[in-house]
């Protein structure tokens, strides 16, 4: 009888743009699931299932969470600026979000700081982590902690394009999160978020009619993000799903109604008057009578609200027999002793912005699904801390109701919903670990569609009636003309890839001399076209370097004689991707080693962009250690040669620069 393999502690962390969470169990008990629920705090101990994403730096001080008081000035939505500068607009965010107050006031910090949104990111999950090992001793002791292995997942949006996951996964490892322990190797998995929920709302459906073919929309509406998967129940014996359409997201979270509603106060108690308020009173405010108070209980309804004003604003307004300046240039609310008088569309203007552009994606997404599979949607589920709140809740209902009256929209009871990506996280750990045998989980994805093809650029024979003229050059290799730029897709926009499908193809380079460091690296590409283009145009750019480690002397290398008779070296190498959620991983082989994994291009985070560190350790090393690879972007390259590809898909090795 085969020996079945020990428990591992399973984990899952929902790092979020304004507030993160964790649960933790055990792969032999999967179906207890640990949030966590205790956190520290300037008063004691704090009871929520979540913990703001919020660090204050003070010399060699730091806090984090709930642990930082009014009148310290934390840095927050840092998250987001583990994006390129590029990214932070269009297709991502409205144009003009870049510009954020928000997004700036982070910018700004990170400067002064000196630090990059990498570092801070790091920083962060460091203690999110510390907190949690803490947690996990507390209810089972140190020898638990130290004699298992764990199985991390980290969930990311959707959205993100592969640079951003891998800047979150070199912030897990600079962490502390990857670790050697006692207990064994800690492995680490990212989970795009509104998979996370999809799992969470699956297992949540225990007892509950759902049939093989039934679709569902699970929107996951966060602070900075909001991010849409459509499934489709394959089999309800083995809990299989598949990617129905091609998901969708923006940045149009709750941060962005917090900064409208930031705005509106300014007009109504006065420009000048509120930018003159403290900081910290104006935090301390915000938190108890906007964040917890009015902009969670909002629900649409046509009355009048009451918002109480701060002190500070009162007493200096009564000085003055006008609440308001004389100079008038927008409609404001009345003022009735210590509060302001609001109507209903004061308030809904603040959230208008980014829940307009939330009904617009799952209305697409809906809309996409019955395009492709003749099918509407079963009901959409709307999670996440944004996902909370009741005028969201009624403006989409109101508006998936004129397609169909059939199509409900769910939104699981308020800790669910708030905490569902972290529960979400754990489960997929523990469907990651599961054994033959073991219980089946409620959820596990088969297939998933491409947002995003990528390729890598390749040569061909020239030929007039299909290629231009402007990529034909000879090429001394071949002692032929050839057409460069042609590019080659691993996988395109809009195509289904198996859960476990790997796609790996051979290539071939052509050098003259020994190469610098005995390392050279292939370029992958990326073009968020529908259909991506035959060869490397202006919409075709890099996503990031694939780092190859030649461990073969250069004259044992084999040979490859061109028909001048010259002669060339020839590296022969495999290029891999592996599907993994919505997070595709590109790895190289070179005589049947596994190289580094995809390095980013920069792998260094945004607003820190002078100078590239060393590779991320994180990435997997070969069986056997090579020499260390100090400088990924070196041009000290000899000139390569490419050899051309055959027309057949079938050929046993392309050939790049």
């Amino acid at each position: 009888m085969a020996t079945r393999p020990r428990g591992h502690l399973l984990v899952g962390i929902d790092f979020g743009t304004t507030y993160s969470g964790i649960a933790w169990g055990w792969s032999e008990r999967p179906e207890a699931v640990n949030v966590v629920m205790d956190w520290d705090g300037i008063e004691g101990q704090k009871t929520s299932a979540k913990v703001p994403s919020k660090i204050f730096y003070k010399g060699d001080q730091v806090k984090w969470g709930f642990n930082i008081a009014p009148e310290e000035k934390p840095l927050q939505w840092f998250k987001l600026l583990l994006l390129r500068d590029e990214d932070i607009g269009p297709p991502y965010m409205d144009v003009g979000v870049r510009d954020s107050a928000y997004i700036k006031e982070a910018r700004e910090m990170l400067k002064k700081l000196n630090k990059s949104a990498e570092d801070v990111v790091a920083d962060y999950l460091g203690l999110l982590w510390k907190h949690l090992l803490k947690a996990i001793r507390t209810a089972l002791g140190q020898a638990s902690v130290d004699g298992q292995p764990f199985r991390v997942v980290i969930t990311f949006p959707a959205i993100w394009p592969l640079y951003a996951q891998s800047r979150m996964r070199q912030a897990a490892y600079t962490a502390g999160i990857l670790d050697q322990r006692h207990g064994g190797e800690t492995k680490l998995t990212l989970c795009p978020e509104p998979e996370a929920a999809s799992i969470a709302v699956m297992d949540d459906f225990d007892g509950h009619p759902v049939e093989s073919g039934d679709i569902f929309v699970i929107c996951d509406a966060g602070g900075g993000t909001a991010d849409l998967i459509t499934y489709q129940i394959e089999n309800t014996t083995m809990w299989e799903m598949s990617e129905c359409v091609s998901g969708a997201g923006k940045l149009c979270g709750a941060i962005f109604v917090d900064e409208a509603f930031d705005q509106k106060m300014g007009a109504w108690v006065g420009e000048r008057k509120w930018a003159r308020l403290a900081d910290s009173t104006k935090r301390e405010w915000k938190e108890m009578y906007w964040e917890h108070g009015l902009k969670r209980s909002f629900n649409g309804a046509d009355r009048e609200y009451g918002l109480t004003l701060p002190v500070q604003v009162l007493v200096k307004q009564s000085l003055n027999f006008n609440m308001w300046p004389r100079k008038k240039t927008v409609p404001r609310p009345q003022r009735r002793g210590h509060e302001l008088r609001l109507q209903r569309t004061d308030i809904s203007s603040a959230f208008d912005g980014p829940i307009n552009q939330i009904v617009q994606l799952v209305l697409e997404q809906i809309h996409k699904t019955q395009q492709r599979v003749r099918k509407l949607p079963k009901a959409v589920f709307l999670v996440g801390g944004f996902g909370q709140s009741p005028y969201l809740y009624t403006r989409l209902q109101q508006e998936v109701r004129k397609i169909s009256p059939g199509i409900e929209v769910r939104r699981p009871p308020q800790d669910r919903a708030w905490e569902a990506i972290c529960r979400g996280a754990l489960l997929k750990a523990a469907i990651l670990n599961r054994h033959d045998g073991d219980f089946v989980m409620r959820a596990h994805i088969v297939s998933r569609v491409v947002r995003t093809s990528y390729g890598i650029a390749m040569i061909e024979p020239f030929n007039s009636t299909i290629h231009s003229e402007q990529d034909k050059q000879f090429i001394a290799a071949l002692g032929e003309e050839c057409a460069v730029n042609q590019m080659h897709w691993y996988v395109q926009t809009n195509e289904n890839v198996g859960d476990q499908q790997v796609i790996k193809l051979d290539w071939s380079r052509k050098i003259r001399s020994s190469l610098p460091r005995q390392r050279f690296t292939v370029t992958l590409l990326k073009c968020d076209r529908e259909n991506p283009p035959r060869r490397k145009d202006d919409d075709v750019r890099v996503e990031g370097e694939i780092v190859c480690q030649v461990n073969t002397p250069f004259d044992q290398l084999p040979q490859y004689t061109n028909r001048e008779g010259e002669v060339w070296k020839s590296l022969d190498f495999q290029v891999e991707m592996k599907p993994c959620g919505t997070m595709l991983e590109f790895a190289a082989y070179f005589n049947g080693q596994r190289q580094r994994a995809l390095q980013v291009n920069p792998p260094f985070a945004a607003g820190n962009e002078e100078a590239a560190p060393s590779p991320p350790p994180y990435a997997a090393p070969p069986p056997e250690a090579a020499p260390e690879i100090p400088d990924l972007y070196s041009a000290e390259e000899p000139p390569m040669a490419m050899v051309p590809r055959a027309q057949s898909r079938q050929m046993h090795r392309r050939s790049i620069l």
